[in-house]
């Protein structure tokens, strides 16, 4: 059932977003778009990129830093494009010689510590746009949920069935329990590294959302961007997730727009235009490595 349902919900999102699409915005853009910004938000882009291999390298040292940025870029394209997270499996073919089990382990604190760090930053957000407002309250009530989930996830062996979606969601938390204690020389270097990454990369997402807006004629604050982009990144971690990303990720950046008050055109519209703008950044970098790995395999 779940082979027919997961599916059909990503195909009613590229529905809603297609209907929803401001042509005449989208082609706005295309005249007005600001290039400057666009080259400062590729840079910072970039950036992320040699981060993140230096923090792949943290827990890999024997392998060539140059190799593991390259490793980097076809993995984040693939991540992108290939539907429900099956990209991740490219970072254990890239490595496979250095044993699965430990890649494993290795994935599975760096995506933990993104999730950490997509939470923190999200919260600063939720603190910033609602300080001079009636619901303030957010910004503590989303720290309290978090640590109530996190110690619920780590007793989660005794109340969650084995059995079915939630036995699944068991599994990964189990396994990322396992990895955090069998790597655990490395969480604060690891945790230190994901912060920067994910503060840079926020920095990248706010320019591209900025250069968006402006050819709009709107501004954007960046906190703004922050809210907006960290629900389109959790959606990535849904069974939904499709080719692409397309739907669910208009979705959730939809959602937070709505919330900040943009009409569900400009929402949907700038969703989509900031969604289409990364895929061309990862496929940019990602795809000369990809062919420079096909040709020397």
């Amino acid at each position: 059932m779940k082979r027919v349902i997961f599916p059909l919900i990503s195909f009613l999102l590229v529905v809603f977003i297609v209907l929803n699409l401001d042509f005449g915005k989208i082609a706005q853009f295309l005249r007005k778009a600001p290039g400057a910004l666009l080259m400062v938000a590729f840079v910072f882009y970039v950036f992320t990129f040699v981060l993140r291999a230096f923090r792949w390298k943290l827990m890999l040292y024997e392998v060539p830093f140059g190799k593991l940025f390259s490793v980097v870029a076809i993995h984040t394209m693939a991540n992108n494009l290939y539907p429900a997270r099956t990209g991740e499996l490219s970072f254990i073919y890239l490595l496979g010689g250095l044993g699965r089990e430990r890649l494993f382990s290795v994935l599975l604190l760096a995506r933990f510590m993104d999730i950490l760090c997509i939470g923190v930053i999200f919260s600063f957000s939720v603190l910033f746009l609602t300080v001079d407002k009636a619901y303030w309250l957010l910004f503590p009530l989303t720290v309290v949920f978090s640590a109530v989930l996190v110690a619920f996830l780590f007793v989660a062996e005794k109340f969650i069935p084995e059995r079915g979606f939630l036995g699944r969601v068991k599994l990964f938390f189990l396994n990322t329990k396992e990895a955090l204690l069998s790597l655990k020389n490395y969480v604060p270097a690891v945790f230190a590294a994901s912060l920067l990454i994910w503060i840079v990369k926020y920095i990248a997402f706010y320019f591209l959302t900025l250069s968006v807006f402006k050819s709009f004629g709107l501004a954007v604050s960046f906190w703004q961007a922050v809210f907006g982009v960290s629900f389109s990144e959790l959606t990535t971690v849904l069974p939904i997730h499709s080719v692409g990303g397309y739907g669910t990720f208009e979705a959730g950046w939809t959602g937070a727009y709505v919330i900040l008050g943009f009409s569900r055109k400009v929402a949907v519209t700038s969703g989509f235009l900031f969604h289409t703008l990364l895929l061309l950044f990862s496929i940019i970098l990602g795809l000369p490595f990809l062919v420079l790995y096909k040709f020397h395999k």
